[in-house]
Formats: structure tokens, C-alpha cells, sequence
């Protein structure tokens, strides 16, 4: 076995060497770097509404379209105890379907701005994301509105999203790199809570 692997190692180590030879030096006549341009951040205004809900409003020319990012305050950390993953399943489901229109319906409408919708849970907030042509921007923030203030929730949305949700926790939990994630994360959670209460963590 180890004579296997001296073997399988020195063949590897010759390849590189071919390769390494065969690569052919860059020209001397190179044209110089170009100056570094500073980058410019965009221009942020932010608004305070009258119900409380904060704006902010970064144009940014050239682009034909709007995106709307709505953020919740919640997510993993607000999942109940005896209810983990409560997060992802509103995430899942506050975008099909309200009172005023179906989840085909919702989806149709704002195809028909040249958008889309779209649900995310993140660790302290829930996020309602959408976007349309600039000229239809009026129309997906009234579907946006629609979906955030009359969500059905219906059952059967709800067995849709809970089966899809236990699928991909299953393929997650096959993922090493989800796994690795997981661990790093419980790890600096468990560092943060002895750092706040004045003790040690290696």
C-alpha cells in the first residue's frame, strides 16, 4: 500500500514538473498596470416613516430596474425552543398567496412587472425581497404590501413548505460543509456567552 501511494506521489510530482517546463514565460513587453481607482460608495438617503419603518434608498444609475428588500426583525434567534427551523417555515410561506390573490396569482402579477419574490430567514432577521422594472416599481411594492400585511398562510402551503424544508435539512445534513458551518457557528456562540459572562474560552 505505502509503495502504491510512493508511486501514485512521484507520478504526480512529474506531471507538475512537465507542466511546469511546457509553461511558456510572459512577454517583457507587458503594458503597465493601470492607476488604482478609488472606490466610490453610493449614496445612501434614509427616511423615517411615519409607521415606524425605516427606508433606505441607494440609487444606482445605469440599471432599469428596482429592488426592494424587506427586513423583519426575528429569524433563528427568535425561533421557539420546542419550534427550531419556525424561521424558515414563514420564510417559506409568507409569500404564497394572500387574501387578495392566490401564490400563482402572486407570482403572475409580478412576472407580469418583470419581477419576482422571494422569502430568506436569516440568524436575526426574516427577509422579503422583490424587484421590477423601474416603470412598475408602484405596482410590485402594492404586491409587496399585499404579501406582508394579508399572507393566508394556508394549510396547504404550509405541508408544502414543511416537506421541502425537511427535504433540504436531509440533504444538509449529508453536506459536510453545512456540518463544518454549523459547528463553527455553535462554537463562537458558545465563546461569545462564556465571554459575556466574564469567564474563559480557549
Amino acid at each position: 500500500m505505502i509503495r502504491k501511494y510512493g508511486t501514485a506521489a512521484a507520478a504526480l510530482i512529474l506531471s507538475w514538473a512537465g507542466l511546469a517546463a511546457d509553461r511558456q514565460p510572459l512577454p517583457k513587453d507587458l503594458p503597465p498596470y493601470g492607476p488604482i481607482k478609488q472606490l466610490a460608495a453610493p449614496h445612501v438617503t434614509i427616511v423615517k416613516l411615519d409607521n415606524g419603518l425605516t427606508v433606505w434608498l441607494v440609487p444606482e444609475a445605469g440599471f432599469p430596474k428596482v429592488a426592494v428588500t424587506l427586513a423583519v426583525r426575528g429569524g433563528y434567534t427568535a425561533d421557539p425552543k420546542d419550534r427550531p427551523g419556525f424561521a424558515d417555515l414563514i420564510a417559506a410561506t409568507v409569500t404564497q398567496g394572500t387574501r387578495n390573490r392566490s401564490a400563482k396569482q402572486v407570482a403572475e402579477d409580478l412576472e407580469a412587472v418583470g419581477g419576482d419574490l422571494s422569502g430568506n430567514s436569516m440568524p436575526d432577521s426574516i427577509l422579503i425581497e422583490t424587484s421590477a422594472l423601474s416603470s412598475k416599481a408602484d405596482t410590485a411594492l402594492q404586491i409587496l404590501a399585499d404579501v406582508m400585511q394579508q399572507a393566508t398562510f394556508s394549510d396547504q402551503e404550509v405541508a408544502i413548505a414543511k416537506s421541502n424544508l425537511s427535504s433540504a435539512l436531509q440533504a444538509n445534513e449529508a453536506d459536510p460543509s453545512f456540518l463544518g458551518c454549523r459547528s463553527h457557528r455553535q462554537r463562537a456562540l458558545r465563546r461569545h456567552v462564556r465571554v459575556a459572562a466574564g469567564q474563559q474560552y480557549p
